[in-house]
């Protein structure tokens, strides 16, 4: 009996370059720190990052674009969709501000 043994196949795989974009988080008194994220990765781990820079907990500090709060969860692509009058592009600036709890 022949038995015919065939070679594996390789399926040829590309990588891909994820695209990135390039976000400014300046703080309240002008510094700027610049971070590059893939867009598809959410802003946590962004913040979490500057947090970390700063030495402080990413609780004690808000992150503002075009005069709102922006959601840790959303990456650039998903803001981009929930907000197309409002990209992100490379080089858009976020405001960090430090939290402010309660008081009169």
């Amino acid at each position: 009996m022949n038995t015919v043994v065939q070679e594996p196949i390789q399926l040829k795989t590309e990588k891909v370059e994820k695209l990135k974009t390039s976000i400014i988080i300046e703080d309240q008194t002008g510094t700027q720190y610049t971070f590059v994220l893939d867009q598809d990765k959410s802003f946590k781990s962004m913040f979490i990052a500057y947090a970390k820079c700063l030495g402080v907990q990413k609780s004690a500090l808000r992150f503002i674009y075009d005069g709102e709060r922006i959601d840790e969860e959303l990456s650039v692509d998903k803001y981009n969709k929930v907000y197309p009058e409002d990209k992100i592009t490379d080089g858009t600036v976020f405001q960090s501000l430090a939290e402010a709890i309660g008081g009169y």
